[in-house]
């Protein structure tokens, strides 16, 4: 009864929220990626572009990359609530924001893009409501080992490259990649508390371009991922 109680009022809440800003829901499940698109006034195309993204709840959702329609966009960490999204120039009217599901049983996150700078400052912020579920019956928590990456890809070989990690215990974390012949060609070893972190990584002189294997092992678990290198 209790849990049925508890339900209904992040349903009733999340509901006033949608009513209260018109936003959109977007809902997903612990461990995987969430992304949500909001069109942007066509007048604010070709313009610079800043916005801050504010999250009312960051245990639930962690940006990890940013969009805007084909144009370069950089995405920087104030704090794990506050978030900077600029773009030297928009060609589209549109932005993208991804990231890693961190909780379940039905948590809610508002994420909501204010101080928005186009071609002019904009005083009506973007608001979507994201809605968690856990994978089956509902969880406090999943546990789980999460890669996303890299960015950019392809990899260019004279280039650094960024991978995000997703922990839910404190583990220690190996990361390696690894050509079509099973060599290692490359060995990234951290030891990590739980929560998201960026990690800059860069091949070594001389590799080949061609596939790869990017892995990572942790306390939790494993993920790869197949890459490409230029």
């Amino acid at each position: 009864m209790h849990r049925i109680a508890l339900l209904g009022s992040v349903l009733a809440l999340v509901c006033t929220v949608c009513s209260a800003t018109n936003a959109d829901t977007t809902r997903g499940t612990v461990g995987g990626t969430v992304c949500f698109r909001r069109v942007l006034p066509v007048s604010d195309s070709e313009c610079s572009f800043r916005t801050l993204v504010h999250l009312s709840n960051p245990t639930v959702w962690y940006p990890v990359s940013v969009r805007i329609g084909s144009s370069r966009a950089t995405l920087e960490r104030v704090s794990d609530s506050l978030w900077v999204v600029e773009s030297e120039e928009i060609v589209a009217a549109d932005i993208e924001l991804c990231g890693i599901v961190l909780a379940g049983s039905d948590s809610v996150c508002i994420v909501t893009l204010d101080s928005i700078v186009a071609c002019k400052p904009r005083t009506d912020p973007i608001v979507q409501v994201l809605i968690i579920s856990s994978i089956g019956p509902p969880l406090p928590y999943v546990r789980f080992a999460r890669l996303e990456g890299p960015y950019p890809h392809p990899i260019e070989r004279d280039e650094p490259f960024v991978v995000y990690v997703g922990l839910d215990i404190r583990s220690d974390v190996r990361i390696r990649l690894f050509d079509l012949l099973g060599r290692q060609v490359l060995e990234e070893k951290q030891q990590r508390e739980r929560g998201v972190y960026r990690i800059v990584l860069q091949l070594p002189l001389g590799s080949s371009p061609g596939l790869y294997l990017l892995r990572m092992d942790t306390t939790s678990g494993g993920d790869y991922a197949v890459v490409v290198v230029e």
